[in-house]
C-alpha cells in the first residue's frame, strides 16, 4: 500500500472544538462554556455502564414504536439512498483529493484525527449538519480503513470505504430525537458519554457528570482538557450500517467483519429507563 505522510490538516483543529462547541449550545440554548472534569467518576465508568445495560435488561423493551415493519425498511432505504445520492463515488475515498471533495459536501472535521475506532471507524464530521440534520443528512460518516489503526498523525489510510454514518443530538434522558428517525426506537440509540479527545493517539477517555444514578444528567458541559485535546459533552449517538440489500441496520458497533482500529475504554452505552 502507498504510504501516505502526515500533510497540514486540511482543517483547522478549532474546527474540532466547534463540533463539542455546538453540541453545548444546542443543549444550552444559548453560548457553551466548558466545565471542570469529573475524573473520579471516569474510574466508575466501565461499571455504571455495566449496571445500565443490566437495568435496561430488566425494564424490557421500551414503548412501541409508531411505524409498521414495512414503514421501518422504507424509511432506512430513503435514508440510505439519500445518504449515497450525495456522495456519489465518494464512498471510497481513495486519496486527499477526494478529501477535498468531501469538504465540499461539508464532512471536513475529523473527530479522531486520522485514527480509526474498533467497530466503528474513521470518522468524519459535518458541523453544519449537526446543527440541521435531517434524515439523509447525518452529521458523521464512518469509514473503514484500508488496514488497521493508524496513528492520529501518521497519514491517512487510503483507501478508505464508507460503513455508515451517525446521527446525534443533545442529550436528554426524558426524550430520545425521535424526529430525526421516527422508526427508531428509544432503546436503538445510545449515549454517547461526555469525555475527552487525545491528541496523542487519537482515543478517547470517557468523563461522565457528577449525577445520583448512572445516565440521568445532561452532561451539556464539555470537560475541561489540555490543548491540543478537545473536549465535548454528553449525546444521543445512532451508528447507522451500509448494507447492499439497500436497508441499513442500527447497532452502536459494525455488523459482520469488526472495523479495525484503536481500542478505547467504552463510551457508548444503552440509555436507561425513560423516567
Amino acid at each position: 500500500m502507498k504510504a501516505y505522510r502526515t500533510r497540514t490538516h486540511p482543517v483547522p483543529r478549532p474546527r474540532l472544538v466547534a463540533a463539542a462547541v455546538m453540541l453545548v449550545t444546542l443543549a444550552a440554548g444559548g453560548t457553551g462554556a466548558a466545565a471542570g472534569g469529573d475524573t473520579s467518576a471516569a474510574a466508575e465508568h466501565q461499571r455504571a455502564s455495566a449496571a445500565t445495560v443490566e437495568q435496561v435488561a430488566m425494564a424490557g423493551p421500551g414503548a412501541p414504536m409508531s411505524c409498521t415493519p414495512k414503514e421501518r425498511r422504507e424509511m432506512l432505504a430513503e435514508d440510505q439512498r439519500a445518504l449515497l445520492e450525495k456522495l456519489g463515488d465518494l464512498v471510497v475515498l481513495r486519496d486527499e483529493a477526494d478529501l477535498a471533495r468531501l469538504a465540499a459536501l461539508g464532512f471536513d472535521a475529523f473527530p479522531h484525527w486520522q485514527t480509526s475506532l474498533t467497530g466503528v471507524g474513521w470518522t468524519v464530521a459535518d458541523l453544519e449538519a449537526i446543527m440541521a440534520q435531517t434524515p439523509g443528512k447525518p452529521g458523521r460518516l464512518n469509514y473503514r480503513p484500508a488496514g488497521g489503526s493508524n496513528g492520529p498523525h501518521d497519514g491517512y489510510d487510503f483507501p478508505f470505504v464508507l460503513a455508515g454514518w451517525t446521527y446525534l443530538a443533545p442529550y436528554d434522558v426524558a426524550q430520545h430525537p425521535a424526529s430525526l428517525l421516527p422508526c427508531v426506537d428509544r432503546a436503538e440509540w445510545f449515549v454517547h458519554e461526555r469525555g475527552i479527545h487525545r491528541y496523542e493517539d487519537g482515543g478517547f477517555d470517557p468523563v461522565p457528570p457528577a449525577e445520583q444514578r448512572y445516565g440521568t444528567a445532561a452532561g451539556a458541559t464539555s470537560p475541561a482538557a489540555q490543548p491540543p485535546n478537545y473536549g465535548h459533552p454528553r449525546s444521543w449517538d445512532v451508528h447507522v450500517w451500509l448494507r447492499r440489500s439497500g436497508v441499513p441496520t442500527i447497532s452502536v458497533v459494525n455488523p459482520g467483519r469488526p472495523i479495525p482500529g484503536l481500542d478505547v475504554p467504552p463510551g457508548n452505552i444503552p440509555p436507561p429507563p425513560a423516567p
